[in-house]
């Protein structure tokens, strides 16, 4: 970021050697720095990978260089310094994003594994079946999320086969994302926290321009149906899919909203192009300002960030009638449905 940290360390660590090299200060000051780009490696090589093959733990570079200042008994301070060049592309706030997303969902990995570690011993007769395990138990056998995994999951109504196959996509969607790069459509229902994803959006759309953040929005609009349609990511903004409509239905022909088929109680929403634009070169048209949730629920709580656990957005959806008419039809999209 062109600061001269890097500048300033060097210079401590020239000082501070030059200082333990005179004899008449009782101090030892030598100093060795060891640089490491983090940017320039994976996860795996800067902090080591394990084989699910062989079982077989491979360090990385991080421990490597740690071992190594360790066993220095010269009385040389060894600096580890992350350091390197800027990665343009890193300081993409979608790559911000990939890391808050891959964190919380390591979280609720780490918690589910852990879990069933200890059930699993619980019931070989191996270790206590504490309060908390039988919790977990007894969901399973009525087919439900625990409680316990639920305290750290994202907002699920789904039984839990459906839960897992839901997670295993969420995982997927991710994994592919840190292997491949961006996705050219983003598959929102599989955010932990969407907020963010949104306003990262926007960021790069005020930094690219050099705008206030609070002076861009999002202009909506409505595209086709198949997300397969969307192989390249548009220059400015996301694509996204994989809503459904609850109280109506959506004519794809017409792209505007309809009534719901007989029997029919959600209907899948098309794919949106949130484009981000200056506040005050959003087009008007008519429209009914359709709220977005993440459960069929329709209810949460105010977290700590100041967003709902459910509500995300309100979207603009093209309308022939007036917007009453959809409200009091009680007309929502949702991004997970029960099952």
């Amino acid at each position: 970021t062109f600061s001269a940290k890097s500048s300033v360390i060097a210079t401590l660590a020239k000082a501070m050697t030059k200082v333990g090299d005179d004899p008449t200060l009782m101090t030892s000051g030598k100093v060795a720095i060891h640089a490491l780009n983090p940017k320039s490696v994976t996860l795996g090589q800067l902090y080591g990978s394990f084989d699910p093959n062989t079982h077989e733990w491979t360090n990385g570079v991080l421990a490597i260089i740690y071992r190594m200042a360790s066993k220095d008994l010269s009385g040389t301070s060894n600096w580890l310094v992350f350091d390197g060049p800027v990665d343009t592309l890193w300081i993409e706030s979608m790559n911000t994003v990939l890391a808050q997303e891959m964190l919380r969902y390591n979280r609720l990995l780490s918690i589910i594994r852990e879990s069933l570690l200890q059930l699993q011993k619980a019931i070989a007769g191996l270790s206590v079946m504490s309060a908390e395990l039988e919790k977990v138990f007894n969901a399973f056998a009525i087919g439900q999320v625990p409680a316990m995994w639920m305290g750290k999951s994202f907002p699920s109504l789904k039984p839990l086969g459906s839960y897992i196959e839901d997670l295993l996509d969420r995982l997927n969607l991710f994994d592919d994302w840190y292997k491949n790069g961006q996705p050219s459509i983003f598959w929102i229902s599989g955010f932990f926290f969407t907020p963010s994803f949104t306003t990262a959006a926007l960021q790069n759309f005020a930094r690219g321009n050099n705008y206030a953040i609070d002076t861009v929005g999002f202009e909506m609009e409505m595209m086709e149906m198949d997300p397969g349609l969307y192989t390249t990511p548009p220059d400015t903004g996301i694509y996204i899919h994989g809503m459904f409509m609850e109280g109506c239905a959506w004519d794809k022909d017409k792209k505007m909203l309809c009534e719901s088929r007989p029997k029919v109680l959600y209907d899948p929403g098309p794919c949106v192009f949130l484009k981000p634009v200056l506040l005050t070169d959003i087009k008007e048209y008519p429209h009914y300002s359709c709220p977005v949730y993440r459960t069929a629920e329709r209810r949460g709580v105010l977290a700590t960030t100041g967003h709902s656990t459910n509500f995300l957005m309100m979207m603009k959806m093209p309308t022939d009638v007036d917007p009453d008419h959809w409200a009091m039809r009680g007309v929502a999209m949702l991004c997970s449905l029960k099952d």
